[in-house]
């Protein structure tokens, strides 16, 4: 279910942000906020969006789409709260404060989010009786659309699996390397860092 990666993803990112906070080498960097806060925050996409498509059977695309919404959301909510700790406190302390805020949000999404009952995800859909033209489905498309899925350890001895993570792996590196210059960028046009992460914030929007 989605309570165990939830929970997980909450130590790594509340430990990940706190030992950032006290780096003195930039590999400690790489390592803390990196490695062990990246592992963490790769579980606040795949798990709301998984558990999701198990509980909506009409109308899945809609409700996937409105969660994914919330990631925008963040990225434009949390660039002006990090100028302002970073402002007014320090980044040291930005990175303990979000650190322990992204556990907080992490505890209670796994307090709210389950797996369906067994019967909600083996009934069929209304419109899953009709193919397009209104006639039936063949025994062999029902066969096929019944199959069981695949366990983790046979996914990862298929193709189709890794073009798909090397697929999302690239375009999701080439969206966050450019997210993390613009602050820099705009500082060194001669902006504010308020009006920097304001430009982050229209990113999100």
């Amino acid at each position: 279910g989605p309570k165990v990666p939830l929970l997980l993803a909450a130590v790594l990112i509340g430990v990940g942000f706190s030992l950032s906070s006290v780096v003195s080498q930039l590999w400690h960097l790489w390592l803390f906020f990196g490695l062990i806060g990246g592992v963490g925050f790769g579980a606040i996409y795949v798990v709301p969006v998984s558990t999701i498509v198990m509980w909506f059977q009409e109308k899945r695309g809609l409700a996937v789409g409105l969660a994914v919404a919330g990631i925008g959301a963040g990225v434009a909510a949390m660039p002006p709260i990090a100028e302002r700790l970073v402002s007014s406190y320090s980044w040291r302390t930005g990175f303990v404060v979000l650190g322990l805020g992204y556990a907080m949000l992490l505890l209670v999404a796994a307090t709210l989010l389950r797996k369906p009952p067994a019967k909600v995800v083996l009934a069929p859909s209304p419109s899953s009786d009709l193919q397009a033209g209104g006639s039936e489905r063949t025994d062999a498309a029902a066969s096929k659309s019944g199959r069981p899925d695949l366990t983790a350890k046979e996914a990862l001895q298929t193709r189709s699996f890794w073009m798909l993570y090397l697929s999302m792996a690239i375009a999701f590196a080439a969206e966050t390397l450019a997210l993390v210059h613009v602050v820099p960028f705009a500082e060194d046009m001669g902006l504010s860092p308020a009006i920097a992460a304001g430009a982050v914030t229209l990113l999100g929007i």
